[in-house]
């Protein structure tokens, strides 16, 4: 169905001069403004760069560095040459050349977060070719400095699955910037998602207050003013890389927010400053890009995150609990499902299961949704749980792993997702469930355990394929006859369901060919993750949405009915 993933080598300075170079002196010689205009185009129109063969390497020596000594043009194409006759000699599997890289997405967004920080403006309209290049080559060092510390730690010792699991999910950290939703699927989800958040707010009485505070900060009094400000923003931005508005316009304070870069660091930061602020404003009153999927972020998630901080910042309390059990689990999981499943199947969300009014009902752990198809019982557990980000800058192996266990498996004796499905497998086969479903063929039901998850860094490499390795340490002292009715544990992140809906109503054929297809690769295709499965191998030629099955989503919300 799909070609086996290639890893792809990244050229840095040091490959090509074998020395280093100081970035800071580099970056006093880059002309600011000109520099990230160049990189925001660059940024949009990757793509273009890497369409063919020779594309890359076209492009740096006929356009980027067109002014340039012919002695650095030299030197890379000789880089380029001797790499792919060294890799011909070995028999590696490497066919061309674009299987060797110098521009990538993590290095372009890199580049524009140290000029923002210490890059000057001296209103000059060239930005050294050159030394901005040179820049982005040891840019490509530090990347490949951060990769190498998991690298040397687990590529040394990859003999077992262990140690292989582990390598591909630090990988899969590291590469998490390269492996963004496509921009199509993003637009519609975020707004999907601003959509259920505006139902679900509106209906909070103690936000009342704190919702007109917050949307004031845009000019906004309702929240379909702020969206209509943000859809008009990325409107713009789907065709331009830059753009400008009228000085009287309600856009400027929205704008304002998006582009005040007053929180600089050089620290390698996850790009949190890009992604609070997408934008940059010129001298001249335009607006760049500087990275349209966090832009679009701004239609839901990013918005979210500066809500929470604006609720910390004005004693707003529990904010994140109420978000994450109310809006998130009981809210947005089980109106997404809805459109996924429709009237078929039997199906109860957690609030539903407590109304059939069993005595007891609180002592008994129940799933965040419970939907069954015959004899096959699919059991959801839905988490708002983030991986954290300082443990990711930091590229610490070891306690991003304490970290995802603490909260995806167990917090010293609290039970977390993967052991709380269990625990609703075991409690739905031995009848526990049946106050509110009446299945009397228990023993013959198959189990769908389902983890699903609002952070992306779960939907990289590997992180499906550690949680199972957590959950077959407790599937060894489940007995037989239960075990081998339960299937591997699937991460899907709520993106995917909301995009896909009904597409997604035969889950349990899709799973199968989900582990049926990592199950036969090798490699970094045997660690995909569900997502990825979907996108580049499922659903890889098919971009069609079921339009209807959003009626429930849409339903009393800041759209038009029609």
């Amino acid at each position: 169905m799909t070609t086996d993933t290639k890893l792809i080598s990244r050229i840095g300075y040091k490959d090509i001069f074998k020395k280093s170079i100081n970035k800071d002196k580099l970056i006093e010689k880059i002309e600011l403004v000109p520099a990230l205009e160049f990189l925001t185009v660059l940024n949009k129109f990757e793509y273009k760069v890497h369409e063919k063969d020779t594309s890359e390497l076209r492009f740096i020596c006929n356009d980027w560095l067109k002014s340039s000594d012919e002695k650095i043009k030299k030197a890379i194409i000789d880089y380029y040459t001797n790499f792919l006759t060294e890799n011909k000699r070995k028999k590696r599997d490497f066919t061309g050349l674009q299987s060797i890289k110098i521009i990538n997405q993590t290095a372009t967004l890199r580049v524009i977060e140290l000029l923002l920080a210490k890059g000057t403006n001296n209103c000059k309209s060239e930005y050294d070719e050159e030394n901005l290049f040179k820049l982005y080559l040891s840019v490509n060092d530090e990347i490949a400095e951060r990769e190498n510390i998991f690298f040397e730690k687990w590529q040394q010792i990859f003999g077992t699955k262990h140690n292989e699991i582990r390598f591909h999910m630090y990988l899969g950290i590291n590469q998490g910037i390269m492996n963004r939703e496509p921009l199509g699927k993003k637009i519609w989800v975020e707004a999907l998602k601003f959509v259920q958040f505006e139902k679900w707010i509106k209906n909070q009485s103690k936000y009342e207050n704190f919702t007109k505070d917050y949307l004031k900060k845009f000019d906004s009094s309702e929240w379909y003013e702020l969206f209509t400000l943000i859809f008009h923003l990325n409107k713009l931005a789907i065709n331009n890389y830059k753009f400008n508005v009228d000085e009287n316009s309600k856009d400027l304070k929205l704008l304002s927010y998006f582009s005040n870069h007053e929180e600089k660091t050089p620290n390698w930061n996850e790009f949190s400053e890009i992604r609070k602020r997408p934008l940059f404003k010129l001298p001249n009153g335009e607006y760049l890009i500087l990275d349209f999927s966090f832009l679009l972020d701004k239609f839901f998630s990013g918005i979210y995150h500066d809500i929470l901080e604006f609720s910390n910042n004005t004693y707003v309390n529990g904010f994140h609990q109420d978000y994450s059990t109310n809006f998130i689990e009981k809210h947005l999981l089980v109106n997404t499902l809805k459109a996924v499943f429709g009237k078929s199947y039997i199906q109860f969300d957690e609030i539903k299961i407590k109304s059939v009014g069993k005595k007891g009902v609180d002592n008994i752990a129940l799933p965040d949704y419970y939907v069954r198809n015959g004899n096959k019982i699919f059991v959801f557990e839905c988490k708002n749980s983030l991986i954290s980000n300082k443990l990711k800058i930091e590229a610490n192996c070891d306690a991003i792993e304490n970290d995802l266990k603490n909260k995806f498996y167990h917090n010293g004796t609290k039970n977390k997702a993967v052991k709380q499905l269990l625990n609703f497998v075991e409690s739905s086969d031995n009848g526990q469930y049946k106050f509110f479903d009446t299945n009397t063929k228990l023993e013959k039901c198959i189990y769908y355990p389902i983890l699903i998850t609002t952070d992306n860094t779960l939907t990289s490499l590997g992180f499906n394929a550690i949680l199972n390795e957590y959950m077959s340490n407790d599937l060894r002292k489940i007995d037989n006859s239960l075990k081998n009715r339960i299937k591997p544990l699937t991460i899907i992140h709520i993106n995917d369901i909301l995009l896909r809906t009904t597409q997604l109503k035969k889950l349990d054929l899709l799973i199968e060919d989900y582990i049926k297809y990592y199950r036969s690769k090798k490699a970094v295709d045997s660690f995909i993750s569900f997502s990825d499965y979907l996108e580049r191998v499922k659903f890889k030629n098919n971009s069609s949405l079921d339009h209807k099955s959003y009626k429930e989503i849409l339903n009393n919300s800041i759209f038009p009915e029609n």
